[in-house]
Order: structure tokens, then C-alpha cells, then sequence
């Protein structure tokens, strides 16, 4: 067995565990080394191996960007970003051809064992629910963005945020 294959077989035998543990089915990598996962309604999972580096990357989307005034929630997410200290090493970045914000982490194949496996899926799932629930109750995905007690359109009117607005908040 080489090590590409047998990369795809340690990988597979981690979803293997994970779907035993979680009650999801059968979890496998499809050809193109991925397996996408969804859990309740929103959240799509994507887990994907890089073959060459032995890395897995877990990842699923956040936020879509609104089509004006993203700044503030860019802002926001990088705040939360910081360090990956709300986030528990998981990290967020703009996935510019979906306009969107997604939520991350990379795995070394090596290091991973089941239940580790299991427990950086869980982690991620929690704190992609708890964002995509903050940005859909919050005025970050509307026409109006949270800054505190006060709104960007309040203190400057319905123009694009600038890098002088910034500066002057």
C-alpha cells in the first residue's frame, strides 16, 4: 500500500468511528478525497484530505456576505478570529467565489485518533451553530450592522463604510 492509500484508509477509518459514534450511517471519502456531512438543516460539513501534505481540513460556511456593507461583519469575524481563542483553533476566511465566511480547522492525519477526530468535528459543528445563529439574529446579515448600541447607517447615513469611517469610530 502506498501512502496516498494509505492516507484514505487511516481518513476512512476515522469517518468509520465517527459515524458509529454519532449514529450518521456509513461515512466514506468520496474520489475526490471529500465526504460532505449534514448536520440538522444548516450546517453542511465539508471534510476533505490532502493526500500530499496528510492534512484534513473540516470546514463549512458561517455567513454570506451582504451585498453591501460587509466590512462590519469582516470585521466582526476577524475580531472573533483573534488567535482562534473563541474558537478553539478553528479559524475563519473569506471564501471569496462564494461570498461567504467560513469557519475551519486542519487536522494532521497523523495525531488524529478517533476520538480526537470526533471531539475537533463536534467543536466545530458547536461553533458554526452558535455563529450562523449569532449572524442570523443579529443585524449583521441586514442592511443595517451592529456596532455596539449603534448602527453604521446611524452614525454615517446609508454610504459604504470607508477605511476613514473606521478610523473616526
Amino acid at each position: 500500500m502506498n501512502k496516498t492509500e494509505d492516507s484514505i484508509k487511516k481518513t476512512n477509518e476515522l469517518l468509520e468511528e465517527l459515524a458509529k459514534l454519532t449514529g450518521l450511517g456509513e461515512l466514506t471519502l468520496e474520489e475526490n478525497d471529500q465526504c460532505q456531512l449534514l448536520f440538522g438543516k444548516k450546517i453542511v460539513l465539508t471534510i476533505a484530505l490532502d493526500t500530499k501534505s496528510d492534512l484534513i481540513y473540516l470546514k463549512t460556511d458561517v455567513a454570506t456576505l451582504p451585498a453591501t456593507g460587509a466590512g462590519t461583519m469582516l470585521r466582526f469575524f476577524m475580531k472573533e478570529n483573534y488567535l482562534g481563542n473563541q474558537t478553539r483553533g478553528a479559524c475563519f476566511a473569506l471564501d471569496e467565489e462564494n461570498d461567504s465566511i467560513i469557519l475551519y480547522r486542519v487536522l494532521e492525519l497523523e495525531r488524529m485518533n478517533p476520538k480526537a477526530f470526533a471531539q475537533r468535528v463536534g467543536e466545530l459543528i458547536e461553533f458554526a451553530e452558535k455563529y450562523r445563529n449569532q449572524v442570523e439574529e443579529s443585524e449583521l446579515s441586514g442592511d443595517r450592522y451592529s456596532l455596539g448600541n449603534e448602527s453604521f447607517s446611524q452614525l454615517f447615513g446609508n454610504q459604504e463604510p470607508t477605511d476613514q469611517h473606521w478610523k473616526e469610530l
